[in-house]
């Protein structure tokens, strides 16, 4: 069975539930059986070192593994790959072995592809028929009779076969385009600079770039999102990461407010009438989708000749090469090629002066046209392929071409502009010969995104199969059932978590059980190959989640708490914590597209209390004082009663010591007046079942020594009595040296002491701008730190009322309304933010209290982060907090 769908094999030899190996041999075991029939790859490499390169790729573990790892590939005959020759399709250059790879291999060997060998082209890149002396020629599957196309026919014909699943390519005239339609595989001409540029011109003239090759979008998108991106050692390089174009993969459900232009041809360009039909076709297939598609013509009338000449141009440096290094060269290369190079040897500057400033109208021109469309179709070639032994289309509809690259008139015109054109398959003549459509887009265009969705996504992070659906199946079935996005993601393999099945067994069944129960919410499980008990919280895991949950970006992560009883649920729990404190941090595993916003975090409850207990409410310091103090003290009165006068120092010092253990202990929530009378009631009953424990064994041994015993009423009473004078006394010393010493808030921080947050703040939003103020303090006044309005909680404040006052002091403004972002530390403080939309541009300060205000965006805010001049440091993630909170 051949291979197919590089997305999921790529995926599954990512994550390891694909081997390498496997991959490998049933490749070859295609290529045996399909290659001598259609020629497409050259210069294998032997099947045993393939092998080798599988079994090394298998051995590599999955966190350290690319995006196209394990994944055989054979580049085009024009690509240095260390070790191969490369020919170029021209006997002379048979044994030109590559000593590196260039820019564009070791992108894709950095991605994790094993190379295998080659993909046939014409000589040189030449022409739109894959032939050539050394190789020879690589046919059409559809009909083994007629020509692949070219120059990238190798490839088209090897993803055709399924001998390969991605393929690269490059175009000048049509080279990615061509071949794709003949072969009716998917071909991707980018914008120029997008890819690593390769031999030639940097700037004048530049024609050619390189691209990639699928049997389908979303694949052709996923190898281009590793050929995509920046390259110091180009003067047009383009700096958006590949990754961009994975948003790709999520494609649109309708063309519902797209404006297509649909052109039939450029200029006067015959088409035969069987592919004009197809396009036609296919231009009403987009309308019926809901796109507004309008017959137009493009400004290219003028491209073909500006094309003729700077194809020469860029020739001409090839001719210069072949001159001084091979004489005779003329004698060993095909006649078109001959021509085409002497043509450009004899261009003067002038000729390529004018051409230059053709091209530049040109641009110019389509610029102004594409402001009124979002793509243009038209033939990918104006012919369906033809019989093998024509080297080239002489007339079209009786038509007669000048040159043997006129019948491409409409691949070289688009080329001339620069502008990106995708080959797509569009049908079929009435012969079962493939035609495609190109979609030509703006210059720079980046895929456009999917339209936003009401969806929200929840991703369950869990470290074992079935943790997610013990911990939150109600909530994942509630989410389901609101028809939102559910994503469980499985950090282990299960391997571990029963007495007597065995590892591989166990691992199977309960990864089976997740899938299933997957399956019935409707979500999606991904389930990593890390062996249960063994997650470690390491470098390369955090990497990889940075990247799951950059991929699915969700609104809203569910895991595991930090302290858990469970290492691997502790493991789980710190990966997901510093994963999304880095999800913003383009430097961090780069090859995954960055988040705008950060998901908010909710851990499970559960009713462990080891390592650390769990309660997700606190009761405040004052419900306990009072009913630690008096159980304190009766305990110590009985043990004294008893005689046992060490084991009462003991005890009145516990419970001191158990007393300032609340009182220190900060982030706590006051019980209101019933739950505090509630716990105290209760306390006083557990106190007396002790006390009547400890005296009832002991009593008559206690009389009979003489001794006095201890009334329990009085026990009591004096406890309680000694509890409140001590609360008093905590009162007297709280007023006198700060509310510091006692931080046991309410629901926003509040106490009758002081609050445990240092000052309140608020994030004040106009439109999409965000208010900074340079404060008065030292600080911001020595350093120019800008920072959120607000300031210091005075004592018996609470937050929202300090938040209120200082707006007032500082903006005269009078807010009522407030979203509580959260805490935030600075400086061995808690700081409370709030946040809040206003209806107006402030302008006016306190100059007493701040030296300067400005609005900020959120591009604006990331450099004041990245220069260190925000004051606190936490303003650029209260914003995003806010944000979050707000608009979701």
């Amino acid at each position: 069975m051949p291979l197919d769908h590089a997305l999921k094999l790529c995926r599954d030899l990512q994550r390891g539930d694909q081997s390498a190996v496997d991959v490998m041999q049933q490749t070859y075991t295609r290529i045996n059986e399909i290659n001598p029939q259609v020629n497409a790859l050259v210069n294998l490499l032997d099947p045993d070192e393939a092998l080798a390169l599988a079994q090394q790729a298998d051995a590599v573990p999955v966190a350290e593994r690319g995006p196209l790892h394990g994944l055989p590939m054979a580049t085009k005959d024009a690509v240095d790959v260390a070790g191969f020759p490369t020919t170029k399709g021209f006997t002379p250059w048979a044994k030109k072995i590559a000593r590196k790879d260039d820019a564009q291999a070791a992108r894709l060997r950095n991605a994790g592809a094993l190379f295998i060998g080659h993909t046939n082209m014409p000589e040189f890149g030449l022409g739109s028929n894959t032939f050539n002396s050394l190789f020879g020629q690589t046919l059409n599957p559809y009909d083994l009779n007629k020509t692949c196309g070219g120059s990238s026919g190798g490839a088209a014909v090897a993803l055709a076969t399924r001998m390969l699943v991605l393929a690269d390519g490059s175009d000048m005239g049509g080279s990615l385009r061509n071949p794709a339609s003949f072969c009716n595989v998917v071909g991707l001409r980018p914008s120029i600079g997008r890819t690593p540029k390769g031999d030639g011109f940097g700037w004048l003239g530049r024609l050619t770039t390189t691209g990639p090759m699928a049997t389908n979008v979303a694949d052709t998108a996923l190898l281009f999102s590793v050929q995509a991106g920046p390259d110091p050692t180009d003067p047009l390089t383009l700096n958006e990461p590949g990754e961009v174009f994975l948003d790709a993969l999520q494609p649109r459900q309708d063309l519902n407010g797209l404006r297509i232009g649909y052109c039939p041809s450029i200029g006067d360009a015959p088409v035969e009438p069987a592919v004009a039909a197809v396009i036609a076709k296919a231009a009403d297939t987009m309308a019926n989708l809901g796109a507004e598609v309008i017959e137009t013509h493009p400004p290219l009338d003028q491209a073909m000749g500006v094309f003729q000449v700077m194809r020469a141009a860029a020739l001409a440096n090839l001719g210069h090469a072949l001159n001084l290094t091979m004489p005779d060269w003329k004698t060993k290369a095909k006649s078109t090629a001959v021509w085409n190079i002497e043509k450009g040897l004899a261009l003067s500057a002038a000729d390529i002066y004018a051409a230059e400033l053709r091209r530049t109208r040109i641009y110019a021109d389509c610029v102004e046209f594409f402001s009124s469309f979002d793509a243009l179709i038209l033939p990918a070639a104006q012919v369906a392929p033809f019989d093998k032994d024509i080297e080239w289309i002489e007339a079209i509809n009786e038509t007669p071409m000048a040159t043997y690259i006129d019948w491409m008139t409409v691949c070289c015109a688009v080329t001339v502009t620069g502008l990106p054109a995708i080959s797509v398959p569009a049908g079929f003549t009435a012969t079962g010969l493939p035609v495609a459509e190109t979609f030509s887009l703006r210059h720079m265009t980046t895929p456009p995104a999917e339209p936003v969705s009401d969806k929200k996504r929840l991703m369950v992070i869990t470290a074992h199969p079935d943790d997610a659906e013990f911990n939150a199946g109600g909530l994942m079935l509630k989410w389901a059932s609101a028809e939102q996005e559910l994503l469980i993601l499985c950090l282990t393999d299960g391997s571990a978590g029963h007495h007597e099945l065995a590892t591989e067994d166990l691992a199977s069944i309960r990864q089976e059980e997740a899938r299933n129960a997957a399956d019935l919410l409707g979500a999606k499980v991904v389930i990593w190959d890390v062996r249960d008990g063994e997650l470690e919280a390491t470098i390369n895991l955090r990497k990889q989640l940075i990247g799951d949950i950059r991929a699915f970006r969700p609104d809203l992560i569910l895991t595991h708490r930090t302290a858990d009883y469970h290492p691997d649920h502790r493991a789980c729990a710190q990966l997901v914590m510093d994963a999304c404190y880095l999800l913003q941090v383009p430097n961090i595993a780069p090859s995954y597209p960055v988040l705008q916003n950060i998901p908010p975090v909710l851990m499970f409850a559960d009713r462990f209390q080891y390592p650390r207990p769990f309660q997700p409410d606190w009761i405040g310091i004052a419900t306990f004082l009072g009913s630690s103090l008096a159980a304190g003290y009766m305990l110590a009165s009985n043990y004294a009663a008893l005689g046992q006068r060490r084991m009462a120092i003991y005890s009145l010092w516990g419970s001191l010591v158990l007393v300032l253990a609340f009182v220190l202990l900060p982030g706590q929530l006051s019980a209101s007046a019933p739950i505090a009378i509630a716990i105290m009631i209760g306390q006083v009953v557990l106190v007396l079942a002790i006390a009547n424990k400890l005296q009832g064994p002991m009593f008559a041994s206690f009389v009979e020594m003489g001794g006095q015993y201890f009334p329990m009423w009085r026990t009591i009473v004096v406890g309680i009595g000694a509890s409140f004078v001590l609360v008093f006394v905590w009162v007297v010393l709280v007023s006198l040296f700060g509310g510091d010493l006692a931080q046991a808030p309410g629901p926003a921080g509040e106490t009758a002491f002081r609050s445990r947050y240092k000052t309140a703040r608020c994030v004040l939003r106009f439109e999409d701008q965000f208010l900074l103020a340079i404060h008065s303090s030292f600080w911001a006044r020595t350093h120019k730190r800008w920072g959120l309005p607000g300031g210091n909680i005075e004592r018996g404040e609470a937050p929202a009322d300090a938040v209120r006052r200082e707006l007032e002091e500082e903006l005269e403004l009078y807010m009522t309304d407030f979203t509580e972002i959260g805490a935030y530390h600075y400086k061995g403080n808690d700081h409370m933010v709030y946040g809040a939309d206003v209806d107006y541009r402030i302008s006016n300060y306190d100059d007493t209290e701040l030296l300067d205000l400005d609005w900020f965006d959120l591009s604006r805010l990331q450099t004041l982060d990245n220069e260190r001049k925000l004051h606190a440091g936490y303003e650029l993630q209260a914003v995003r907090q806010f944000i979050a909170l707000h608009d979701h």
